[in-house]
């Protein structure tokens, strides 16, 4: 009975010390959206246009009162385009906290970046309502854009939404161009690849090697499937680098046509060889230097009644 006074009792002592600038403003968002999401996977519901948490048991009223306390104290730590109302009503022996239209919008651009995700995908189907809501910001540092010392053209690139930010590397290499963000911060760099998300690009959290090191990566046609923020952000990249020589002009221009124009790809497929055998049969080709990767879409053409050998190596 007193668990569920514990998390709001929490959630409000933190909100409190990030409104004194007691405790860091943003990792208070992010863990007060990851405690509300989490509580939201399980008694509560969300639509297209509404939100809401259920509290019941012979105290709810009073833990759902503390509830509507943090909520109200996240309002004030929140920006204006974010802010959002709440209100509460008794159903049968529960109380419900409930948001709608334009206000469920508001909090689901929050929620949608600290929900709880791991490898890039939300712990709960629940919270993939909040893609469609949310409205990234991603900026360009035009001061950035470099030649490194290896010859690659690089820049800092910023993709924000809900209160969080993270600074990627943007890399023009000779063959494609890469944006990734690394950190020995696991929860960062799934941060990282939930921002991708929300700005149309599948991404993937990886370790690298044996170490400690954490990283999220995506290449060209997988950003030029992203949201038009993020491809004129890039385009911009290639070309400055272009204006400055410092980028081959065919090849720079076969990424900007990309850019421009976008791609549509099916989410969580890679791209795959398609072609025809000597005999005139339809031949499916994928390679990777992870087997799982293999493994994994080895496994979907199976599903899809491609027999491996026979209509895909």
């Amino acid at each position: 009975m007193v668990r569920k006074f514990v998390a709001p009792a929490l959630e409000l002592i933190m909100l409190d010390k990030a409104l004194n600038n007691e405790f860091d403003r943003e990792e208070a968002l992010l863990n007060f959206g990851e405690m509300y999401a989490t509580a939201l996977a399980g008694d509560g519901h969300v639509g297209p246009d509404e939100i809401m948490l259920t509290v019941g048991g012979e105290l709810g009223g009073g833990a759902a009162l503390l509830r509507l306390a943090t909520l109200h104290l996240l309002n004030q730590l929140l920006p204006d385009e974010l802010k959002f109302g709440v209100r509460m009503y008794m159903g049968k022996g529960v109380y419900n906290i409930a948001a709608y239209g334009g206000d469920a919008a508001g909090l689901m651009r929050f929620l949608a970046v600290s929900a709880p995700s791991a490898g890039g995908e939300y712990l709960s189907d629940k919270f993939n309502e909040f893609v469609e809501a949310a409205r990234v910001e991603v900026r360009l540092d035009k001061d950035s854009i470099r030649l490194t010392e290896g010859g690659n053209v690089a820049a800092d690139l910023i993709i924000s939404e809900g209160g969080a930010a993270v600074k990627y590397n943007v890399y023009l290499r000779r063959d494609e161009i890469v944006l990734q963000f690394q950190s020995t911060d696991r929860s960062r760099v799934e941060l990282a690849a939930c921002l991708l998300r929300l700005a149309g690009v599948t991404a993937e959290v990886k370790k690298v090697g044996s170490g400690d090191v954490w990283y999220v990566y995506a290449s060209t046609d997988v950003l030029a499937a992203g949201r038009e923020e993020l491809r004129d952000a890039i385009r911009k990249v290639v070309e400055e680098a272009l204006e400055k020589g410092w980028v081959d002009e065919k090849k720079a221009k076969r990424w900007l046509e990309k850019l421009e124009k976008g791609l549509v790809l099916m989410e969580g497929w890679p791209k795959y060889e398609v072609g025809l055998s000597g005999s005139g049969a339809l031949v499916i080709r994928f390679g990777s230097t992870d087997p799982d990767s293999i493994q994994q879409v080895a496994r979907r053409l199976n599903e899809i009644g491609l027999v491996e050998g026979r209509h895909f190596t």
